[in-house]
């Protein structure tokens, strides 16, 4: 396919760099930021086109992945007659294509992406469109680029982008507390690392629900105590420590 990308963050980093690896040409890079967009240009032997300026409508496909709350108010000021347009938004509606082209819909990375990855991990797509033949186009680019493509409406789609936020971007959050916690109780938060990974490759083969360990499990209300105390000192820990160790102590997630 003949492809221009609207965005230069890191979706369309990431998605320009795995459409040219598997044999499509990246026509054009369209962005706000030229510094930035001739930037990517460069990277995928693309034109830069500025946002404001006439793009190259002789396409086959614009993805237009950029932050959620730009993709209606700039579709809006684009025109791409029948050509296939698509966003990559887990919780946008395709819908706020339509006045942009007769052919579009949605192409979602399911995946935490970075446009400093040199490699590129595995990346589950979701896709929907608003007719079939469109349908099989979108289906076809993305099994060029992923084993994973599953069709998904947009409800379901919100759903999986709400548990993708909370294990990756909530998790995060909890590293970086702790990695901060850690540097602060002079200890190593590289000794960690062997633990989340364990705790993340398991689930592969049984259900979280099935191996949840620790002490607020097992009901250890010493232990807790103990962490408690010595978590005194950094409120933000101590008051996520707290919550949870409430929630499984009360039988959570299993009570939602």
């Amino acid at each position: 396919m003949i492809i221009s990308i609207i965005g230069t963050g890191n979706v369309a980093n990431i998605l320009a760099r795995l459409a040219l690896k598997n044999g499509h040409t990246i026509c054009q890079i369209i962005a706000r930021n030229e510094a930035n967009g001739r930037v990517l240009a460069q990277l995928v032997n693309a034109d830069f086109i500025n946002l404001h300026d006439e793009p190259n409508k002789n396409i086959d496909l614009c993805i237009v992945a950029i932050t959620d709350e730009y993709v209606e108010s700039v579709a809006k000021g684009l025109g791409f007659g029948s050509v296939l347009v698509i966003h990559t938004s887990g919780s946008l509606s395709m819908n706020v294509l339509k006045y942009v082209s007769t052919n579009f819909g949605v192409l979602y990375p399911l995946q935490s992406l970075r446009k400093e990855m040199e490699k590129i991990p595995v990346i589950p797509f979701l896709i929907e469109a608003n007719n079939v033949d469109t349908y099989n186009k979108i289906e076809t680019f993305a099994n060029t680029m992923s084993e994973h493509v599953t069709y998904m409406k947009e409800d379901k789609r919100l759903r999986i982008h709400a548990g993708a936020v909370i294990v990756s971007n909530f998790t995060n959050y909890l590293y970086g507390l702790t990695e901060t916690f850690c540097k602060i109780e002079e200890v190593d938060f590289n000794l960690l690392k062997p633990l989340i990974k364990e705790t993340a490759i398991r689930l592969e083969n049984v259900s979280a629900l099935d191996v949840q360990t620790g002490p607020a499990i097992r009901k250890d209300v010493t232990t807790l105590g103990k962490h408690l105390s010595l978590l005194s000192a950094h409120k933000s820990l101590n008051i996520w420590y707290s919550r949870f160790s409430d929630a499984i102590m009360n039988g959570e997630p299993n009570n939602l």
